[in-house]
């Protein structure tokens, strides 16, 4: 078999890295599944890299000369199938570095597998563990305000499961709360999601009461967001003040004089309440063409924490044995 080269970079550059790999034998290597160890290395240096000096080029990799791709077939696909939980999750921590640019974002949604794949292991009935399926809701989350992505979780009832699952105790999301609510307000954006919150209006407002008061600010922040884009119903704006909702909200404000960014939501939100006059006609939201414009993503979530802890320490050899892993094993001379 030919053996293909793959070169990224530019070596005129004076920083620019260079990759010559056989990207036949690693693609060899990673549909051989009785070999889970291997496969595991090569995903583990890739997203290694994805954190590193060589991300542009690990990224590239992926993206532009299509590593894990052959005609239809998606390598990575093939792993988040394959039912051996290891893969899996190895396979999911690649996934989620990815999600932390754009043109890993736009990759995967480009995919449109992978998010189906992801939606299916949020289902009550999904044999997975709970790693994969808290994992799954982060990914999703930095993805949640493409079009596409959009579409398929109003398709899939993605909102349902989490007001379901989230108000009955977090059952199986419980590492990842903060990434159900975000991905929640997301949805709560656009009027084809507030149409299925408007369905299920007493779920939606008891997660509302819940969260409110959470000991988190930043998931009270992401809750009042979800509040905050619901009030442009109707619906739901006569709800609220059907439940006095604005006295609740007084309560927690008074709790919360030390936190000004909450103060300030709450503040709007129960203006909203107290204002008599009638909302005008929901406008009609514009469309969100650019998965990218994620101002409301958690991005880069549990990573973001230990880069936090480890960013000062000194590359340990086996932390240079994992970057290195690819060149060393797969270079191609030239």
């Amino acid at each position: 078999m030919k053996t293909h080269v793959l070169a990224v970079g530019d070596m005129k550059s004076s920083t620019a890295f260079s990759l010559r790999l056989d990207v036949n034998k690693i693609r060899e290597n990673l549909a051989d599944l009785m070999n889970p160890e291997e496969i595991i290395a090569i995903l583990k240096s890739i997203r290694a890299n994805l954190k590193g000096r060589r991300k542009t080029e690990y990224l590239s990799l992926i993206t532009e000369k299509k590593l894990f791709d052959e005609g239809d077939i998606n390598l990575l696909q093939i792993l988040i199938d394959s039912k051996n939980t290891d893969l899996m999750q190895a396979t999911l921590k690649l996934i989620s570095s990815l999600s932390e640019s754009r043109p890993g974002r736009r990759y995967i949604i480009e995919r449109d597998s992978f998010l189906l794949t992801l939606v299916n292991f949020l289902g009550a009935n999904a044999k997975v563990t709970s790693y994969i399926r808290n994992k799954s809701v982060k990914i999703i989350q930095k993805l949640s305000l493409s079009k596409q992505t959009h579409k398929l979780l109003i398709e899939n009832r993605v909102i349902d499961f989490l007001l379901q699952s989230l108000n009955e105790g977090e059952a199986g999301l419980d590492q990842s709360l903060e990434y159900s609510i975000a991905l929640l307000m997301n949805m709560s954006l656009k009027k084809e999601g507030r149409v299925i919150f408007e369905q299920n209006m007493e779920a939606s407002f008891t997660l509302i009461e819940k969260y409110s008061d959470h000991k988190d600010s930043q998931i009270k922040s992401f809750v009042n967001g979800v509040l905050f884009s619901l009030l442009r119903s109707q619906a739901f704006l006569q709800e609220a003040r059907k439940r006095k909702l604005d006295e609740k909200l007084e309560t927690i404000m008074e709790k919360s004089k030390k936190e000004e960014a909450l103060r300030v939501q709450l503040e709007y939100i129960i203006a909203a309440l107290q204002n008599e006059e009638e909302n005008k006609e929901e406008v009609e939201d514009e469309e969100e063409e650019n998965e990218d414009e994620q101002e409301n993503s958690t991005d880069e979530g549990e990573d973001q924490t230990s880069r936090g802890k480890d960013q000062d320490k000194e590359p340990t050899r086996e932390d240079n044995d994992t970057l290195n892993y690819l060149e060393k094993r797969y270079s191609v001379s030239q």
